[in-house]
């Protein structure tokens, strides 16, 4: 069986045992491109009268910060969950490496050579500039550097113990 992590926190373990011997693939993208996804689905979702967000799902800097701290806890806690069997997890950034599909592929225990999805791309980056002032607001009153936005795993500056220095924050680092 093949898990994708980007479920919620309990999801991962109970599936884990549901499913013994499954392989679980967290795929990331860089902080800052991930908020800016985010935001412009809720303006198209709000543009076709499609929304129906809460106060933690709205173009808010609320729900930022929000969004910002729920992916680090979630990063964090698939990482430390895996700590001791890197065999059965797999993180990728499809939007960095083009190898990710084939990687994906070997992961699984299949051959050979593929390419990536090529859907869903925003080709419409100019509307996430209304949004850079507000991402700069949140992170600075989160207490993270702008170099951190180009991170796609972990923000260091939200660990607060020692874990901080055993986990890569970027998939360069892996």
């Amino acid at each position: 069986m093949i898990v994708s992590v980007t479920a919620s926190l309990k999801t991962s373990p109970y599936l884990d045992r549901m499913f013994p011997n499954s392989k679980f693939i967290l795929q990331v993208r860089d902080l800052d491109t991930w908020i800016y996804s985010r935001l412009s689905h809720i303006e198209r979702l709000k543009e076709c009268n499609k929304y129906e967000g809460g106060s933690l799902w709205d173009d808010t800097e609320t729900s930022i910060k929000y969004w910002i701290t729920q992916r680090n806890d979630h990063h964090l806690f698939v990482l430390s969950y895996f700590s001791g069997r890197p065999s059965d997890l797999l993180i990728v950034n499809f939007i960095r490496d083009a190898s990710a599909s084939t990687r994906i592929s070997r992961f699984l225990g299949y051959g050979g050579i593929h390419k990536g999805p090529m859907k869903n791309i925003n080709t419409k980056k100019d509307n996430l500039s209304k949004y850079k002032v507000m991402l700069k607001k949140c992170i600075e009153e989160l207490g993270i550097s702008e170099s951190e936005l180009n991170y796609d795993i972990l923000c260091p500056s939200q660990i607060k113990n020692a874990m901080r220095d055993i986990f890569p924050v970027d998939t360069s680092m892996l």
